[in-house]
């Protein structure tokens, strides 16, 4: 009976003694790798993401953490920075704050544990204790998280509701780095992301004034505009969307992005009559200019002008005769207007340069059925039939 009561001790002994470093000898091999990869990169995310895949292919998420706190507290270093990194993306953070604090201690020349520490701090508006850490970051000597530090600092200020200590933030930054374009850009972003979109048009500005690339320029223009519409300024927006039009070419998709612009500003508003006087003054300051007659035509024919539109269009087609894309918007436009011969006179245009495409007759087809002349859509039909052959003429 003794020897029975000796081995359930001994069991038993054994079985408290069982310490999640014990259990750590059943970490998967494949996983350990990554991990001993992790603790000289501890701030890569994708290593990271492998070294988590390759636990959980093996063993559940509960002994991953036990293991990680038995690594981090029996060697310290590193190992606490991916014990944080770990708490952090289970959402634990009370845990992951008392990970960093112990990380930074180890390491504290590791200037992105303080930047993680401050991000956790604002998503708990911790915004003193934030920018204690930012203001670490801000100091030190890596220049990229210095920066970005710099910009959460005034984050902070504007999430604590104090945006004049916020702009004073920004603009300390901006003055020690004056000519950084990309900072200036940052700031816009930053600035229009909290709603400070009066300061970023100031930012703004100054970005459109230090840009040296011509296709930047145009670029941070157009923004401009889009802070002043999503302000509300309508025709201050219209005004900026109008000045690129002399940095863009000719028919290029800026040309387009810029007329769509202007356009959206006045439909937002439902105002047509003024959209439509803004496009006459384009159309006459920039008359070589065939997408902002286009644009005029279409509006005109939606609001009932259609002998205008079809003027309008007509001496859009004398300057560019074989461009396919216009001919065919001018078809939809005179079939949307119910001047079905003259759709028919434009489609037959389109068969010269294109004989052989059977859809063009089916079009023909479509817009003689809805004149109710029976003998030209089966001429038209038959033409099609012809093209296509009898296995895909099936359908007709």
């Amino acid at each position: 009976m003794f020897w029975f009561r000796n081995f359930s001790f001994t069991v038993a002994l054994v079985s408290l003694c069982a310490t999640p470093l014990s259990r750590a000898a059943e970490a998967p091999e494949k996983a350990l790798k990554y991990h001993e990869a992790l603790l000289k990169r501890p701030h890569n995310a994708s290593l990271f993401d492998r070294f988590f895949g390759a636990w959980l292919d093996e063993q559940p998420v509960e002994s991953l953490a036990e293991y990680l706190k038995s690594q981090a507290n029996k060697n310290g270093g590193q190992d606490w920075t991916v014990l944080a990194l770990f708490e952090i993306r289970q959402g634990r953070e009370e845990e992951a704050l008392v990970a960093l604090g112990k990380a930074i201690e180890a390491v504290p020349d590791d200037p992105a544990l303080s930047m993680d520490r401050a991000k956790l701090r604002l998503r708990r508006l911790e915004f003193e204790a934030a920018r204690a850490d930012l203001a670490k970051v801000a100091a030190g000597k890596d220049e990229t998280l210095s920066r970005e530090a710099s910009k959460l600092i005034g984050r902070a200020w504007l999430r604590e509701g104090k945006s004049e200590e916020a702009i004073k933030a920004w603009d300390a930054v901006l003055a020690a780095h004056p000519d950084d374009e990309d900072l200036l850009e940052d700031l816009v972003e930053a600035a229009a992301t909290e709603s400070e979109t009066k300061q970023a048009l100031v930012y703004a500005g100054k970005l459109i004034e230090a840009s040296r690339d011509p296709y930047q320029k145009t670029l941070r223009m157009l923004r401009r505009g889009d802070l002043l519409s999503n302000a509300g300024q309508n025709d201050e927006a219209v005004e900026v969307y109008s000045a690129t039009l002399d940095q863009v070419g000719e028919g290029s998709w800026l040309e387009r992005e810029v007329l769509g612009q202007i356009e959206k500003v006045f439909r937002k508003q439902d105002r047509l009559d003024e959209l439509s006087a803004e496009l006459k003054k384009l159309a006459e300051a920039y008359p070589r200019r065939l997408l902002i007659q286009r644009q005029l035509a279409k509006l005109e024919a939606a609001q009932g002008e259609t002998d205008t539109a079809v003027g309008r269009f007509r001496e859009v087609l004398k300057r560019s005769p074989g461009e396919r894309e216009l001919r065919e918007e001018f078809v939809r436009l005179l079939s949307d207007g119910e001047r079905f011969d003259e759709a028919v006179e434009e489609i037959g245009k389109l068969i010269e340069q294109a004989p052989t495409e059977a859809g063009l007759h089916l079009q023909v087809a479509a817009l003689r059925a809805r004149q109710s002349k029976r003998d030209e859509v089966q001429a038209a039909l038959g033409k099609a039939y012809d093209l296509l052959g009898r296995n895909e003429a099936n359908g007709i």
